[in-house]
């Protein structure tokens, strides 16, 4: 189970990292954060599920349970990963300044908004932008953001 608030880590860019070096675990979100986008994220990136932390108790031990159930007896995934996206599996070539920035794309940002969080010139930002439509092999934001639905 990983937290995306945890003081170490870094969001969504914990997630992958995490499975690009562990490929083989199974990891399930367990987060106060509770943003559509940032679940449909975390599950496009290959998150097992997804468990917000302000549900009740008996809730959030339902849905555990429902996730193991998709889990064979030595806890592989039965079947083809459910939510992992064709990006998903390009993601893992992206430099962590890159994740963010993909992070705010797929959050809506425009290259501005993004400059300004990231405290980065605009220009900083258009490039990386380009580097992120290439790697993922992607022509525009539109199509970007299809890959991680």
């Amino acid at each position: 189970m990983l937290d995306l608030n945890l003081p170490d880590g870094r969001g969504l860019q914990a997630l992958v990292e995490f499975r690009a070096s562990f490929p083989l675990a199974n990891v399930v979100v367990f987060s106060g954060i509770e943003e559509p986008v940032v679940i449909r994220q975390a599950l496009a990136l290959g998150a097992l599920g997804y468990i917000p932390k302000s549900g009740p108790a008996e809730r959030t031990l339902a849905l555990i349970g429902e996730l193991l159930e998709t889990l064979g007896p030595d806890g592989s995934r039965q079947g083809p990963r459910r939510h992992e996206s064709e990006g998903s599996r390009r993601v893992d070539r992206l430099t962590p300044a890159q994740l963010r920035v993909l992070e705010l794309l797929l959050e809506g940002k425009t290259n501005q908004q993004i400059a300004e969080t990231c405290q980065l010139a605009l220009g900083t930002v258009k490039n990386t932008v380009s580097a992120i439509l290439l790697i993922l092999d992607v022509q525009s934001r539109s199509q970007l953001v299809g890959l991680f639905r």
